[in-house]
């Protein structure tokens, strides 16, 4: 270490360099005990957290190391951290790992990063273990998990394993770049209460009105030392945050469900269609199961269809999916609003109609319409003959539905 480092701050860097992450309090205990330590060095007896960091941060920056404080948003917990600020795990790892374990890293995130709920069980990272392109045993799998998660590389929460606050610190360029149809870097960490706001909306997808402003009102007390968040309202909070969506064509958006009156909060693409905005999570055959649930709904004079209809269309499919995958991903898609169950009846659902309205227009053309007086998309249940009943439709639901496409309340 380098000349100018006192025995104290050398200590400090020891300890994170072998934990590699401290909880904040934690942190803080071990830093008043070596105060105690080396009390007899003048420059020791203010010491406080922060200065000190600043002044050891200034000497690892020449090594590519720094001590960084996160918050992790999936528990509100915080923690300090040792980080490399430059390089890959492969690079990090690549003197204390074979290239059959260091392949598991990135295999284990990807695993994490691209299921809906940002984790996994114990039993995936094991059955992970035999997928890899070298296979390691289940064995050694479990050995490795515990190691990174003990250092801060992924952490349990309830027995799921997800991403860790290290993680999230060291490789945020890492992960940027090799899962950029998942994850993005933050455009708005500078104002947590935003950042969390999202977060939540991305994970979940769509949320009730009650349910988004109580979620809202949480977040406000958790964040209530920002004196930004006092006085913040849901409608300007919201148009702050999609001012910063826009610039990644997405949007947090409130919309009025006419099928059952409720109303929505739901986070969509502006600009995908369906087949962009599943092709990395899904595979070829799964994605073309979507625009057939759609068609299938759409053309019915109910504008609904059974559950056993879904089952069956799986098999009707150019390349056939299983009833049980079928299954599957109509409730996956409906857990995130893209459908909708009514009466054990499957409609297309309040983000459907607000995200993929454009796609909608174009590709069923012969059963929906923009209205030329309310601007909303119409679905024609019967086609009227004449301008009259284009009109007449506008008003009486007898002939059509109307369907509010993003329209704000």
């Amino acid at each position: 270490m380098v000349d100018d480092f006192l025995p104290f701050h050398k200590a400090i860097v020891m300890v994170m360099m072998g934990r590699g992450i401290m909880e904040k309090e934690d942190f803080i205990d071990n830093f008043d005990e070596l105060k105690d330590h080396y009390i007899e060095h003048p420059a020791v007896v203010d010491a406080e957290v922060e200065p000190t960091l600043e002044k050891i941060n200034e000497k690892l920056a020449n090594y590519d190391f720094a001590i960084s404080l996160t918050k992790y948003e999936y528990s509100g917990e915080e923690f300090y951290v040792f980080v490399s600020t430059t390089q890959s795990p492969e690079n990090r790892f690549q003197n204390v790992y074979t290239h059959e374990e260091i392949q598991f890293f990135p295999a284990l995130i990807k695993e994490i990063i691209t299921t809906e709920e940002a984790n996994i069980s114990p039993i995936d990272v094991l059955n992970l273990s035999s997928k890899l392109e070298t296979p390691i045993t289940k064995g050694r799998a479990e050995e490795l998990l515990e190691e990174w998660t003990d250092v801060g590389y992924f952490h349990r929460i309830d027995d799921m394993i997800f991403l860790g606050p290290r993680m999230l610190v060291e490789f945020n360029g890492y992960l940027a770049v090799h899962f950029a149809d998942y994850i993005q870097m933050c455009f708005i960490c500078k104002n947590t209460v935003y950042k969390a706001i999202v977060m939540v909306m991305m994970g979940r997808g769509i949320m009730e009105k009650e349910d988004f402003i109580d979620n809202f009102d949480e977040l406000k007390d958790h964040y209530i030392e920002h004196p930004a968040v006092v006085d913040a309202e849901v409608e300007p909070t919201l148009e702050k945050i999609n001012e910063k969506l826009a610039n990644y064509d997405f949007a947090i958006s409130l919309t009025k469900y006419e099928y059952s009156g409720e109303e929505f909060y739901v986070f969509v693409s502006t600009t995908q269609s369906p087949e962009n905005r599943f092709q990395n999570v899904y595979t070829h055959e799964e994605i073309q199961f979507f625009p057939a649930l759609i068609k299938e709904i759409i053309t019915t004079e109910e504008a609904n269809i059974s559950p056993i209809d879904v089952l069956n269309l799986s098999s009707k499919l150019e390349t056939p999916i299983t009833k049980g995958r079928a299954e599957e991903l109509l409730e996956e898609w409906t857990d995130v609003g893209y459908f909708h169950r009514i009466d054990d009846m499957i409609f297309l659902g309040p983000r459907m109609l607000v995200e993929f309205n454009g796609y909608l227009a174009v590709h069923f053309a012969d059963y929906i319409q923009m209205c030329f007086i309310c601007k909303n998309t119409v679905y024609k249940v019967s086609p009227p003959s004449d301008n009259f009943f284009k009109l007449w439709n506008c008003f009486k639901k007898s002939f059509v539905m109307i369907l509010h496409f993003g329209k704000k309340l």
